[in-house]
Protein backbone atom coordinates (compact mmCIF):
# COMPACT_ATOMS: atom_id res chain seq x y z
CA UNK A 1 0.00 0.00 0.00
CA UNK A 2 2.84 2.44 1.07
CA UNK A 3 4.22 1.67 -2.53
CA UNK A 4 1.10 2.65 -4.08
CA UNK A 5 0.32 5.87 -2.19
CA UNK A 6 3.47 6.78 -3.81
CA UNK A 7 3.37 6.16 -7.17
CA UNK A 8 -0.38 8.18 -6.75
CA UNK A 9 1.20 10.75 -5.15
CA UNK A 10 3.92 11.61 -7.46
CA UNK A 11 4.30 15.73 -7.96
CA UNK A 12 2.69 16.71 -11.09
CA UNK A 13 5.55 17.83 -13.05
CA UNK A 14 6.72 13.69 -12.96
CA UNK A 15 3.78 12.31 -13.97
CA UNK A 16 3.69 14.31 -17.02
CA UNK A 17 6.88 13.50 -17.73
CA UNK A 18 6.24 10.05 -17.21
CA UNK A 19 3.30 10.44 -19.23
CA UNK A 20 5.01 11.96 -22.29
CA UNK A 21 6.42 8.44 -23.13
CA UNK A 22 3.24 6.63 -23.40
CA UNK A 23 1.67 6.31 -26.52
CA UNK A 24 -1.96 7.83 -26.81
CA UNK A 25 -3.59 4.60 -26.05
CA UNK A 26 -1.67 4.22 -22.74
CA UNK A 27 -2.93 7.34 -21.85
CA UNK A 28 -6.21 6.95 -22.29
CA UNK A 29 -5.89 4.38 -19.93
CA UNK A 30 -4.11 5.66 -17.53
CA UNK A 31 -6.12 8.71 -16.91
CA UNK A 32 -8.68 6.52 -15.80
CA UNK A 33 -6.75 5.29 -12.61
CA UNK A 34 -7.78 8.36 -10.46
CA UNK A 35 -9.08 11.74 -10.80
CA UNK A 36 -5.76 13.33 -10.06
CA UNK A 37 -4.08 11.33 -13.05
CA UNK A 38 -7.41 12.34 -15.16
CA UNK A 39 -6.40 15.96 -14.45
CA UNK A 40 -2.91 15.97 -15.41
CA UNK A 41 -2.95 13.30 -18.47
CA UNK A 42 -5.42 15.52 -19.78
CA UNK A 43 -3.08 18.13 -20.25
CA UNK A 44 -3.73 19.09 -24.15
CA UNK A 45 0.08 19.14 -24.34
CA UNK A 46 0.29 15.64 -24.37
CA UNK A 47 -2.22 15.03 -26.35
CA UNK A 48 -0.51 17.67 -28.81
CA UNK A 49 0.33 14.80 -31.79
CA UNK A 50 -2.90 12.77 -31.67
CA UNK A 51 -4.26 12.44 -34.90
CA UNK A 52 -8.12 12.43 -34.41
CA UNK A 53 -9.92 10.42 -37.14
CA UNK A 54 -13.90 11.08 -37.58
CA UNK A 55 -16.13 8.68 -39.44
CA UNK A 56 -19.33 7.75 -39.92
CA UNK A 57 -20.09 6.46 -36.15
CA UNK A 58 -18.44 9.66 -34.48
CA UNK A 59 -19.00 12.32 -36.90
CA UNK A 60 -22.39 13.41 -35.10
CA UNK A 61 -19.93 14.11 -31.84
CA UNK A 62 -17.39 15.53 -33.90
CA UNK A 63 -18.41 19.16 -32.71
CA UNK A 64 -18.20 18.02 -28.81
CA UNK A 65 -15.42 16.24 -29.19
CA UNK A 66 -12.99 18.54 -30.51
CA UNK A 67 -13.64 21.00 -27.96
CA UNK A 68 -12.47 18.47 -24.89
CA UNK A 69 -9.96 19.63 -22.74
CA UNK A 70 -7.62 16.85 -23.75
CA UNK A 71 -7.77 17.59 -27.37
CA UNK A 72 -7.83 21.31 -27.60
CA UNK A 73 -4.21 21.73 -29.25
CA UNK A 74 -4.35 19.11 -31.41
CA UNK A 75 -3.69 19.65 -35.17
CA UNK A 76 -4.30 17.08 -37.31
CA UNK A 77 -7.92 15.64 -37.77
CA UNK A 78 -8.92 12.87 -40.61
CA UNK A 79 -12.28 12.41 -41.44
CA UNK A 80 -13.27 9.31 -43.50
CA UNK A 81 -16.55 7.85 -44.44
CA UNK A 82 -18.77 10.44 -43.21
CA UNK A 83 -21.29 13.53 -44.19
CA UNK A 84 -19.46 16.61 -43.72
CA UNK A 85 -22.19 19.50 -43.13
CA UNK A 86 -21.36 23.41 -42.65
CA UNK A 87 -21.69 22.93 -38.39
CA UNK A 88 -18.66 20.51 -38.33
CA UNK A 89 -16.27 23.24 -41.04
CA UNK A 90 -17.57 26.22 -38.72
CA UNK A 91 -16.02 24.09 -35.64
CA UNK A 92 -13.46 23.11 -37.40
CA UNK A 93 -12.22 26.94 -38.05
CA UNK A 94 -12.24 27.03 -34.22
CA UNK A 95 -9.81 24.63 -33.30
CA UNK A 96 -5.82 24.96 -33.75
CA UNK A 97 -5.98 22.25 -36.56
CA UNK A 98 -4.09 22.75 -39.73
CA UNK A 99 -3.98 19.53 -41.26
CA UNK A 100 -6.78 17.52 -42.39
CA UNK A 101 -7.18 14.52 -44.49
CA UNK A 102 -9.92 13.63 -46.44
CA UNK A 103 -10.61 9.97 -47.09
CA UNK A 104 -7.82 7.53 -47.76
CA UNK A 105 -5.84 7.15 -51.10
CA UNK A 106 -5.49 3.21 -51.07
CA UNK A 107 -9.35 2.54 -50.89
CA UNK A 108 -12.66 3.24 -52.68
CA UNK A 109 -14.64 2.46 -49.76
CA UNK A 110 -13.59 5.70 -47.48
CA UNK A 111 -15.23 9.18 -49.71
CA UNK A 112 -16.16 11.96 -47.72
CA UNK A 113 -19.17 13.63 -48.64
CA UNK A 114 -18.96 17.17 -48.57
CA UNK A 115 -21.45 18.77 -51.10
CA UNK A 116 -23.68 19.76 -48.19
CA UNK A 117 -20.93 22.37 -46.90
CA UNK A 118 -21.04 25.63 -48.82
CA UNK A 119 -19.13 26.56 -50.81
CA UNK A 120 -17.74 30.06 -49.61
CA UNK A 121 -17.12 28.36 -46.17
CA UNK A 122 -15.23 25.63 -47.91
CA UNK A 123 -12.82 27.66 -49.35
CA UNK A 124 -12.04 29.39 -46.24
CA UNK A 125 -12.07 26.85 -44.44
CA UNK A 126 -9.11 24.81 -46.21
CA UNK A 127 -7.35 28.14 -47.10
CA UNK A 128 -6.51 28.26 -43.62
CA UNK A 129 -5.27 25.18 -42.90
CA UNK A 130 -1.54 24.27 -43.46
CA UNK A 131 -2.55 20.84 -45.23
CA UNK A 132 -4.59 19.22 -46.89
CA UNK A 133 -5.01 16.23 -48.59
CA UNK A 134 -8.22 14.98 -50.42
CA UNK A 135 -8.06 11.52 -51.32
CA UNK A 136 -11.82 11.44 -52.74
CA UNK A 137 -12.09 8.27 -55.43
CA UNK A 138 -15.90 9.26 -56.29
CA UNK A 139 -17.78 11.59 -55.04
CA UNK A 140 -16.10 15.08 -56.23
CA UNK A 141 -16.16 18.87 -55.05
CA UNK A 142 -18.84 20.25 -56.52
CA UNK A 143 -18.22 22.82 -58.81
CA UNK A 144 -19.09 26.21 -56.86
CA UNK A 145 -16.77 24.51 -53.82
CA UNK A 146 -13.93 23.96 -56.43
CA UNK A 147 -14.46 27.57 -57.82
CA UNK A 148 -14.54 29.84 -54.89
CA UNK A 149 -11.42 27.38 -53.19
CA UNK A 150 -8.90 28.28 -56.06
CA UNK A 151 -9.96 31.62 -56.23
CA UNK A 152 -9.78 32.20 -52.73
CA UNK A 153 -6.17 30.64 -52.97
CA UNK A 154 -5.05 32.32 -55.99
CA UNK A 155 -5.69 35.84 -54.05
CA UNK A 156 -3.44 34.28 -50.95
CA UNK A 157 -3.41 30.94 -48.51
CA UNK A 158 -2.02 29.44 -45.94
CA UNK A 159 -1.82 26.09 -47.67
CA UNK A 160 1.61 24.82 -47.76
CA UNK A 161 0.81 21.57 -48.48
CA UNK A 162 -1.88 20.44 -51.08
CA UNK A 163 -2.98 16.70 -52.12
CA UNK A 164 -5.81 16.16 -54.30
CA UNK A 165 -6.12 12.27 -56.08
CA UNK A 166 -8.38 11.62 -58.15
CA UNK A 167 -10.08 13.07 -61.36
CA UNK A 168 -11.62 16.21 -59.45
CA UNK A 169 -13.06 18.00 -62.49
CA UNK A 170 -10.21 20.70 -62.43
CA UNK A 171 -11.56 21.71 -66.29
CA UNK A 172 -14.54 23.47 -64.12
CA UNK A 173 -12.55 25.82 -62.64
CA UNK A 174 -11.49 29.44 -64.06
CA UNK A 175 -7.85 28.07 -65.31
CA UNK A 176 -6.12 31.34 -64.57
CA UNK A 177 -7.01 31.33 -60.92
CA UNK A 178 -6.52 27.65 -61.05
CA UNK A 179 -3.25 27.97 -62.46
CA UNK A 180 -2.13 31.00 -60.18
CA UNK A 181 -3.86 28.98 -56.84
CA UNK A 182 -2.17 25.98 -57.07
CA UNK A 183 1.27 27.73 -57.58
CA UNK A 184 0.80 29.22 -54.53
CA UNK A 185 1.41 25.78 -52.82
CA UNK A 186 5.14 24.72 -51.93
CA UNK A 187 4.05 21.20 -51.77
CA UNK A 188 1.66 19.93 -54.53
CA UNK A 189 0.40 16.70 -55.20
CA UNK A 190 -2.18 17.09 -58.33
CA UNK A 191 -2.32 12.79 -59.70
CA UNK A 192 -4.79 11.49 -61.90
CA UNK A 193 -6.40 14.66 -63.26
CA UNK A 194 -6.92 14.36 -66.76
CA UNK A 195 -7.66 10.23 -66.45
CA UNK A 196 -10.34 10.46 -69.01
CA UNK A 197 -10.01 10.54 -72.96
CA UNK A 198 -12.69 13.23 -73.31
CA UNK A 199 -10.84 15.10 -70.45
CA UNK A 200 -11.19 18.93 -71.05
CA UNK A 201 -8.67 19.78 -68.40
CA UNK A 202 -4.98 20.42 -69.34
CA UNK A 203 -2.37 21.27 -67.64
CA UNK A 204 -1.07 24.08 -69.56
CA UNK A 205 -1.88 27.08 -68.16
CA UNK A 206 -0.72 25.77 -64.81
CA UNK A 207 2.78 24.93 -66.19
CA UNK A 208 2.81 28.41 -67.99
CA UNK A 209 2.09 29.94 -64.16
CA UNK A 210 4.94 27.59 -62.91
CA UNK A 211 7.48 29.19 -65.64
CA UNK A 212 6.78 32.96 -65.02
CA UNK A 213 6.25 32.78 -60.88
CA UNK A 214 5.77 29.74 -58.66
CA UNK A 215 6.18 28.68 -54.74
CA UNK A 216 6.25 25.24 -55.51
CA UNK A 217 9.17 23.19 -54.64
CA UNK A 218 7.56 19.84 -54.14
CA UNK A 219 5.76 17.96 -57.29
CA UNK A 220 3.73 15.07 -57.59
CA UNK A 221 1.89 14.84 -60.84
CA UNK A 222 2.25 10.94 -61.66
CA UNK A 223 -0.11 9.53 -63.23
CA UNK A 224 -1.10 12.34 -65.75
CA UNK A 225 -1.10 12.67 -69.48
CA UNK A 226 1.52 15.47 -69.99
CA UNK A 227 2.31 14.83 -73.48
CA UNK A 228 0.26 17.36 -75.00
CA UNK A 229 3.02 19.99 -73.40
CA UNK A 230 5.48 22.05 -75.50
CA UNK A 231 9.13 20.68 -74.41
CA UNK A 232 10.59 24.13 -73.88
CA UNK A 233 7.58 24.64 -71.17
CA UNK A 234 7.60 21.72 -69.71
CA UNK A 235 11.51 21.78 -68.80
CA UNK A 236 11.76 25.73 -68.47
CA UNK A 237 8.59 25.35 -65.81
CA UNK A 238 10.28 22.41 -63.78
CA UNK A 239 13.42 23.84 -63.23
CA UNK A 240 11.90 26.05 -60.29
CA UNK A 241 11.30 22.31 -58.73
CA UNK A 242 13.29 20.57 -56.39
CA UNK A 243 11.64 17.43 -55.55
CA UNK A 244 9.54 16.09 -58.89
CA UNK A 245 7.77 13.16 -59.34
CA UNK A 246 6.66 12.25 -63.10
CA UNK A 247 5.89 8.57 -62.32
CA UNK A 248 3.60 7.09 -65.11
CA UNK A 249 3.23 10.33 -66.83
CA UNK A 250 3.47 10.25 -70.59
Amino acid sequence: MKSKACILNLPSEILVKIFEHLNHEDLANSILVCRRWRDVGEDPFLWKEFKLLVNDENIENFNSIITTKRLSNINEVMFENCVLKNSHMLALKKTNIVKVRMSKSDTFDYDCDITKVSANLFAETINNLETFDFYNWDIQMNESQLTQLFAKMSKGTKLKKLEILNDQNLSNVPQHELAIGLNNIANLTLMCQDIHEDSEFSFEPFFTQMKMNTKIKELDISYNNLSYLPPDLLSMSLNHVEKLNLFHTE
